[in-house]
């Protein structure tokens, strides 16, 4: 966008130093550029615009997906469910040895 209104006004400087036209029909012309370029910047903004919002709405898609695989997967592992806590196993369990205890 930058390069593209310093492109215009080094242009219509240009024009300004070699036209042959009288002040009012340089002033028309000009005036008629500008028109133009700030239609062609309107067109251009107004699609970054309609991109910029379909980007947004399919990230917020992405993550109302990624948020309910999450819960999914949350809600589906062995420690979350209720009564983990009361079905821990003590070690003694988990490792019987055949040594005596002493």
């Amino acid at each position: 966008m930058l390069g593209i209104l310093t492109g215009a006004f080094v242009g219509a400087g240009v024009a300004l130093l070699f036209a042959p036209k009288t002040g009012t029909e340089m002033r028309q012309q000009l005036g008629e550029q500008y028109r133009g370029l700030a239609d062609r910047v309107g067109e251009q903004t107004q699609g970054l615009r309609e991109t910029a919002n379909t980007l947004r709405e399919q990230g917020r898609e992405r993550v109302q997906q990624l948020t309910g695989q999450l819960s999914d997967r949350l809600s589906s592992s062995p420690s979350s469910s209720p009564g983990s806590a009361e079905r821990q196993v003590s070690s003694t369990d988990r490792f019987p040895t055949s040594a005596p205890s002493v």
